[in-house]
C-alpha cells in the first residue's frame, strides 16, 4: 500500500463514504470534524455502514473483517492531531472557496508533506490551491455518491500541481477499489456531470414540454440506455452500435460536417481502450459485444426479468 495513513477531514455523508472506503482496503483513518457531535454522527454513519456490508444478503465484509477496520480508525476535533502523521489527506469540506481555502491553511499548519486531494465537485482545485504554501501537492479527487460503492474518482491538476502528486493518487485510489480518471486539464463539473447534465437537463426538458411523464422518463433510462451504461461507457456503446463496422462506420454514417468530429481520433481512442480492457471485458468488438450481453443478463436478472 503506497499510503498507510490517511485522514478524512470532514465526516460528512462524503467523508464517511471516503473512510470506509480506506478501512475496507487495509488503511489507518483519522476522521476530523469540527465538535463531537459531528464526529459522533460520522461515527455513526460509518459503523452503519459497515454493518449494512455485513448483511446475509451483501456478504461483503464478514464480522471479524468489520471489527478489524474499526481497530484502525480514530476521530478528533484536533487538527494537529488529525493531520499532522498523516500521507493522505481527502478533504470534503462546504464547496465554498473561502472555506476550502482556510482548511489547506489549517492543514499545511502541521503537515508538509502529505497529498491533499480536495472532493470538490464544482471548483477549480488552481483556485482551491491559490494561497497555499505547497500548492504542487494538492489535486482535486472527486468523487460519486455513495462514495463507499461507486468506484469512480475524477482526479485534476492544478496549475503548479506536480505530477508526482497525480501519480501517488491515482495509484493509492487504485488499491483501494476506485476507478480513478485524470483530466487532461481542469473543468467545473469534471467528466461524469458533465454529460450527466446533459441527461438532466434532457430529463426535464421533455417532461416539460409533456412529451411524457416523470416515471416514463426514468424507466425508459433504467431499461434502456441505462442497462448498457452499466457496463460500458458511451464510446463501447457506440463501438457496438456500428455493427461490423464499428465505431467509425458509426459516425460516419452519422456525422454532421458542422460539428468538426475528429473521426480518427475517436477511433484511436476506442482501439487504445480495446487494448486496456481484459479479455473477460472484451478486447475486440466481439468480444465486447459477449461481455455486453453476459452482463445484461445480469441485471436483467436483479430487476426481476428473467
Amino acid at each position: 500500500m503506497i499510503f498507510n495513513k490517511a485522514t478524512v477531514y470532514g465526516g460528512g455523508l462524503i467523508g464517511s463514504g471516503w473512510a470506509v472506503c480506506f478501512l475496507t482496503h487495509g488503511v489507518n483513518v483519522t476522521v476530523y470534524d469540527l465538535d463531537d457531535e459531528k464526529l459522533e454522527d460520522a461515527k455513526n454513519s460509518i459503523e452503519n455502514i459497515l454493518n449494512f456490508l455485513m448483511e446475509p444478503g451483501i456478504g461483503v465484509l464478514t464480522q471479524k473483517q468489520k471489527e478489524e477496520c474499526l481497530t484502525r480508525i480514530n476521530y478528533t476535533h484536533d487538527v494537529k492531531a488529525a493531520v499532522e502523521n498523516a500521507e493522505f489527506i481527502q478533504e470534503n469540506g462546504p464547496e465554498k472557496l473561502p472555506i476550502k481555502q482556510s482548511i489547506i491553511e489549517a492543514i499545511e499548519e502541521f503537515n508538509s508533506t502529505a497529498i491533499i486531494v480536495s472532493s470538490t465537485s464544482g471548483l477549480l482545485i488552481t483556485d482551491i490551491a491559490a494561497k497555499a504554501k505547497y500548492p504542487q501537492r494538492i489535486i482535486a479527487g472527486h468523487p460519486f455518491h455513495p462514495v463507499h460503492l461507486v468506484p469512480l474518482v475524477e482526479l485534476a491538476k492544478g496549475d503548479i500541481t506536480s505530477q508526482e502528486a497525480i501519480d501517488k493518487a491515482y495509484e493509492f485510489y487504485k488499491e483501494v477499489g476506485k476507478e480513478p480518471v485524470v483530466l487532461l486539464k481542469e473543468c467545473k463539473g469534471f467528466i461524469a456531470n458533465s454529460v450527466q447534465s446533459a441527461l438532466y437537463n434532457a430529463a426535464i426538458d421533455l417532461v416539460s414540454r409533456g412529451v411524457c411523464c416523470v416515471e416514463d422518463v426514468d424507466r425508459a433510462v433504467t431499461f434502456g440506455p441505462g442497462l448498457r451504461w452499466g457496463l460500458m461507457g458511451p464510446y463501447m456503446v457506440l463501438e457496438l452500435a456500428g455493427g461490423k463496422a464499428g465505431i467509425r462506420g458509426r459516425m460516419t454514417k452519422y456525422a454532421n460536417s458542422d460539428n468538426n468530429i475528429d473521426i480518427e481520433m475517436i477511433c484511436d481512442g476506442v482501439n487504445s481502450e480495446f487494448a486496456n480492457r481484459t479479455p473477460k471485458q472484451g478486447q475486440d468488438h466481439k468480444g465486447l459485444e459477449r461481455y455486453r450481453d453476459e452482463g445484461l443478463i445480469e441485471l436483467l436478472k436483479f430487476h426481476g426479468k428473467f
